[in-house]
């Protein structure tokens, strides 16, 4: 992306790329640790993937954003509700529409920017 001059990246991840910011949450804490019990090399793959997100994109000067995501729905009518585990406004559910409704207006602004949001979803 540096070699490139891009400076813009949003990338997607799980529940299972943790953040300071995140709190202990019952539902979250069981969805990561069944990933982690059954499919480990996943797991480890999801953190490093987004630790090496966060070193190498930050040392070349790209603004970075890490979306967590839950278990994922196709229910359309539905608003993004970005936060940290554990904050009381973030769920385990999230349809696709609101994904993408964030993505997009997560590119112009700069209000996550350097920052790992877990997203979920409520009706609008």
């Amino acid at each position: 992306m540096a070699r490139h001059n891009a400076k813009r990246l949003i990338a997607l991840s799980t529940l299972s790329a943790e953040d300071s910011k995140d709190r202990w949450a019952l539902l979250a804490y069981i969805l990561v640790t069944l990933v982690s019990t059954f499919v480990g090399y996943v797991y480890r793959d999801v953190v490093a993937y987004a630790d090496t997100i966060k070193k190498e994109a930050s040392a070349h000067g790209i603004k970075w954003t890490i979306v967590r995501v839950p278990i994922l729905t196709s229910k359309e009518g539905q608003k993004p509700v970005a936060g940290y585990i554990g904050d009381g406004k973030t769920g385990v559910i999230l349809s696709r529409h609101a994904y993408a409704e964030f993505v997009v207006d997560a590119i112009e602004s700069k209000e996550w920017v350097d920052k790992a949001p877990a997203l979920s979803s409520v009706a609008k």
